[in-house]
């Protein structure tokens, strides 16, 4: 997700020399939180082949550490995150005072990567306690107006929070075998066939749906369609806990969808067919009466990683320069979508001729960058809150 970097052993060398006697020499240094964390939620549920049992776990925020040398003139931060092994050198200059003796706005960029930039609010919570909200921005070029990644660090003293419960979600067990046929009683699949209902799941600030065929032979394919929704109440919710007051606008800004197995088995791209499709649809069944719609995907940009091979990955993103610009998609999956933009893909999975039969187990991995227009003593910025949920769903192969 973000660039590698120093590890925190490296701090106090680097700091010595960001922070030498005499650059702040004049003014005094606000002393700001150094614990803090990437506004993100992490939600994992795996299966435990030994006990046969489900793990699920929730990840609230990404720890993160900083040594500040902050005051009215200046912003000079070292970042680091333990866990994942990068850091940013940040420094600045003040570019506006929000409230006198209050609040703060810098902005600059990380002196060992001039391709990252920042811009950070500075509070006063009392005296000799500040917290301060930190956006980072990364760039492919040194040109580039829209940046390819975008990350809300809140620097408040608390790190991550880890629970574990279980996960909402329709998981559907496979009730009846091909296998149980002799291979020349087997027929074409009929329509309702190829978009059964696999799996449904949501949780917060998402939902997901999975249709296609439960089950696919040897040396055999099917295509299957995955949609993905948001929850804009969950991250509201999560906004006003932290007292971030937003405008009530919201839209997606990057939205991926990893699809990965450890069976003998690829997956193929179907829509999009590849990186140069920013437009296509998806088909999905809406019971008998409705039938199969298509769920239109408009996107900026669209990469595509690993087709053809057993580890899928797609990624769209929207201009992050004005807002808004990407969109959200709060309908039910009953919901008949009319010409409404959603999240959605359609991939085929080919099996090997040497696989065997039974239950197989197919890993996923959805994110939502979600991006929220707050106000801030009057200055209206960016909230960025990632969402990343890791699952798994059954398919039965048969002979």
């Amino acid at each position: 997700m973000l660039r590698d970097g120093l590890f925190f052993a490296a701090i106090a060398i680097v700091s010595s020399i960001i922070f030498a006697p005499g650059s702040f020499a004049s003014e005094e240094n606000f002393k700001v939180r150094t614990v803090g964390h990437i506004e993100s939620i992490i939600i994992e549920t795996k299966y435990d082949e030994k006990t046969g049992e489900e793990v699920s776990t929730e990840k609230n925020g990404i720890e993160l550490t900083g040594i500040f040398k902050v005051n009215e003139k200046s912003f000079a931060a070292e970042i680091v995150n333990l866990e994942n092994g990068f850091s940013y050198n940040l420094e600045g200059g003040i570019k506006q005072i929000l409230s006198e003796d209050q609040a703060y706005y810098y902005t600059g960029i990380d002196k060992n990567n001039e391709l990252t930039k920042f811009e950070a609010v500075v509070e006063k919570i009392s005296e000799d306690d500040y917290v301060s909200t930190i956006n980072i921005y990364e760039y492919e070029d040194i040109n580039d107006k829209e940046p390819t990644n975008a990350n809300t660090f809140t620097f408040n003293g608390k790190g991550s929070e880890l629970n574990k419960y279980k996960q909402e979600s329709e998981r559907r067990t496979i009730e009846y075998s091909l296998s149980d046929k002799t291979n020349d009683t087997v027929s074409p699949l009929a329509l309702e066939d190829y978009y059964e209902h696999i799996q449904k799941g949501w949780g917060k600030g998402y939902k997901y749906y999975i249709q296609g065929p439960l089950t696919t032979r040897r040396d055999s394919g099917n295509n299957y369609s995955f949609r993905w929704g948001t929850d804009i109440q969950d991250i509201e919710k999560m906004l006003k806990e932290k007292g971030v007051k937003h405008t009530g606008s919201h839209d997606i800004v990057d939205f991926r969808l990893r699809i990965y197995t450890d069976e003998p088995i690829v997956f193929n791209t179907v829509d999009p067919i590849n990186s140069s499709t920013n437009t296509f649809s998806v088909p999905m069944r809406f019971g008998d009466y409705i039938g199969v719609q298509w769920i239109p995907v408009v996107t900026d940009s669209v990469s595509i990683k690993g087709s053809g091979t057993d580890n899928l990955l797609y990624t769209f993103k929207w201009n992050s320069t004005y807002f808004p610009s990407g969109y959200l998609d709060e309908r039910d999956f009953d919901e008949k979508p009319s010409n409404k933009n959603g999240f959605a893909v359609r991939y085929f999975m080919d099996t090997s001729p040497n696989i065997s039969t039974g239950d197989k187990i197919i890993n996923f991995n959805g994110y939502f960058n979600y991006r929220t227009l707050y106000s801030n003593y009057g200055l209206l910025l960016n909230h960025y809150t990632e969402i990343t949920k890791t699952d798994y769903y059954l398919i039965e192969i048969t002979k």
